[in-house]
């Protein structure tokens, strides 16, 4: 079980990407009283004035809750399971989502220390299980620090740094801004950008740091934008940050989520593999090393000359 899902007393689970009606099986009031409940064991206020609340629970499980006046039909809860089991890049080609000529060059990229990565999607698209898959490949020798706000990658590191912190941007940026200064990471993994850390990932990055993340997108090129975006709190001009990006970010990985009418579930793959080559003209110039074209994956282009060039 992947999700489990509350709207109005109504319960929903997902299982291998797909939806299942559970039923009304409690009413409003009890998963009221629950999220008040889970607020209260984190010490967190969940009210009419602070109407939302996002927390870990003890097995990693992440628990989000919005109750009325916000949430206008009842009390809204989404539990997003933690995975006991890290998957691997053999397990996604089982299920589809990759070919091996893909999964042979993402290895080769992550014991190279070399290229930073960035996997964007939707929600839901398998970004963090793409970044713990791809994880798994970096070098022991290697000193990697991790930086999240929720504990979800599972990083097979033997040395690694691993910080969860409270989930605010001003936290989430000190953290890693000490973490690139005083810790020397070779790597460092970001779990999310979402908000203003975007700043310092792009600091990490034009210090030279290899860095990986994922980000919320609807596609690669969109993906750099988003940082841009992302990042326009910083003093750095817009300009400057495109020259960052487009010069130190070396490879996106696009998930996609979509549904297959054939086998009536949703299926997770990988959409695109982009090549950041730099700047033209004030434009990214990209190259898609390897795609989806609706019925299989495209061979890949020659992204090893691409990334190690950078």
């Amino acid at each position: 079980m992947e999700e489990i899902i509350v709207r109005d007393g109504f319960v929903q689970t997902e299982r291998e990407g797909q939806i299942f009606d559970e039923g009304p099986l409690a009413p409003d009031e009890y998963f009221y009283r629950l999220a008040r409940r889970i607020a209260d064991l984190e010490g967190k206020e969940l009210s009419a004035e602070e109407p939302q609340i996002k927390v870990g629970l003890p097995d990693g499980s992440r628990f989000t809750a919005t109750i009325p006046p916000m949430s206008r039909r009842g009390t809204a809860i989404n539990i997003r399971r933690f995975a006991l089991k890290r998957m691997t890049f053999e397990d996604l080609m089982e299920r589809g989502s990759v070919d091996e000529e893909a999964v042979e060059f993402l290895k080769e990229v992550a014991a190279s220390m070399d290229v930073s990565v960035v996997f964007s999607g939707r929600p839901g698209a398998g970004k963090t299980t793409w970044l713990n898959a791809f994880s798994g490949y970096l070098p022991e020798r290697a000193q990697v620090s991790c930086i999240e706000t929720f504990q979800e990658l599972q990083l097979q590191v033997p040395h690694v740094h691993h910080l969860v912190v409270e989930e605010n941007p001003r936290v989430m940026g000190e953290a890693i801004n000490t973490t690139i200064l005083r810790m020397r990471p070779d790597v460092l993994v970001i779990g999310e950008v979402v908000s203003r850390e975007a700043v310092e990932y792009i600091m990490a990055l034009n210090l030279g740091i290899v860095t990986h993340t994922t980000i919320h997108a609807k596609g690669a090129r969109l993906a750099l934008t988003r940082l841009e975006s992302l990042s326009r709190e910083s003093d750095i001009p817009w300009e400057e940050r495109r020259e960052i990006i487009g010069s130190c970010l070396g490879l996106v990985v696009h998930l996609a989520k979509e549904y297959d009418e054939k086998t009536g579930k949703y299926r997770r793959f990988m959409s695109e593999l982009l090549a950041i080559k730099g700047i033209r003209n004030g434009e990214y110039d990209t190259e898609v090393l390897k795609a989806w074209d609706g019925e299989k994956f495209t061979p890949l282009k020659a992204g090893r000359e691409i990334w190690r060039g950078r």
